[in-house]
């Protein structure tokens, strides 16, 4: 596994850790005609973790499977027909845009460029904390994301799509530069959030960040919902949708590298119409939002269906295999929803 560099290396750690945790302790001293598909299964259901966890252990066997019929080690993988969802059982967390106002407002310069990074592009946080100057172009107003940081180790980002630049909005460059001007390591080769105790080597370790300093600043004012930095990525999506956004556009501002997965994954709408409606200090001049008392009870699947131009879509789980969109300028529509979040100027 240490000499797969198809996989990423926060991949192979993981991938890692299940075998060492999970898989080995319970099957190592099977034989490979011993596993049984009901066995497997009987098993992921009895483990008390989150179905995205035993989703990815069940995975994981199925790759040591089809690694061993390929080599003609054994002619069948029994792991095929195991059932496990991998569908979360709660929904995430989400962050209202007066919650993360009142977050921004209680941080301190270099906390609060962070989050404001974060809640206002939806990076991850091995993307954000792996930017340097020299990937943000303020005059194009855009954002490259070249490279990801995980567990300290810089390497290629999750997919071929999170690649994709990402717009910048200029209040978000204002607030950059902000930093840029205040910070020591400032050349297009630092990274923007360089570590000082490092000599800014290395940058900040994000779950340290995060447990000591963003968490308590959030309990501090009142926020009770657990933070993590996906959070911020969750709350950007939900955000997008409630605005209006077409899959599509989603889909390139989140960087998804396939539509069924914006689709599978689309984030909640607010649960009442005063969460998202009216914040004008968070994006400043934005316009308020109007909901009504039908839109906020239920999904509008019309407008889905048009978004889709299908015909008879009526909310389901999954796209259908066909979908067709309607020409539009993706940029046109990146810059809109930019614009509709971070505010338009007066007049407009």
């Amino acid at each position: 596994m240490q000499d797969d560099n198809r996989r990423s290396y926060s991949t192979r750690k993981t991938y890692s850790f299940l075998l060492k945790r999970w898989i080995i302790p319970r099957w190592g001293n099977y034989e490979l005609s011993e596993v049984r598909t009901v066995e497997v299964e009987s098993w992921l259901r009895s483990l008390a973790r989150a179905r995205s966890t035993c989703a990815k252990i069940r995975n994981l066997m199925s790759d040591l499977f089809n690694h061993a019929w390929r080599h003609e080690l054994f002619d069948r993988n029994p792991i095929k027909l195991v059932r496990q969802n991998a569908k979360r059982r709660t929904a995430p967390n989400v962050l209202i845009p007066a919650e993360i106002k009142l977050l921004l407002d209680n941080l301190a310069l270099w906390e609060r460029a962070m989050v404001f990074v974060a809640a206002s592009t939806g990076l991850r946080q091995s993307e954000l904390f792996a930017l340097q100057w020299g990937d943000i172009d303020f005059s194009q107003g855009a954002m490259n994301v070249t490279r990801s940081i995980a567990y300290g180790v810089v390497g290629r980002c999750k997919t071929e799509a999170s690649q994709k630049p990402v717009p910048v909005h200029p209040i978000l460059a204002a607030a950059l530069i902000q930093w840029r001007d205040r910070c020591r390591y400032r050349e297009p080769e630092d990274w923007v959030f360089a570590n000082e105790h490092h000599r800014g080597r290395h940058p900040y370790w994000g779950q340290a960040i995060l447990r000591r300093l963003i968490r308590p600043v959030a309990e501090r004012v009142g926020i009770k919902k657990r933070i993590g930095w996906h959070t911020f990525r969750h709350s950007y999506s939900t955000l997008l949708r409630s605005v209006g956004t077409e899959f599509k556009v989603m889909q390139e501002l989140l960087r998804h590298s396939s539509l069924r997965f914006t689709i599978d994954r689309r984030s909640r709408r607010p649960s009442t119409p005063h969460e998202l409606r009216y914040c004008p200090s968070f994006f400043p001049s934005i316009r308020p939002l109007r909901f009504s008392a039908r839109s906020t009870e239920k999904p509008n699947h019309s407008a889905i269906a048009r978004c889709f131009r299908v015909k008879g879509f009526e909310g389901a789980k999954r796209a259908p295999k066909r979908v067709h969109f309607a020409p539009t300028n993706a940029r046109r529509n990146l810059a809109h929803v930019i614009e509709f979040l971070f505010g338009v100027p007066d007049g407009i």
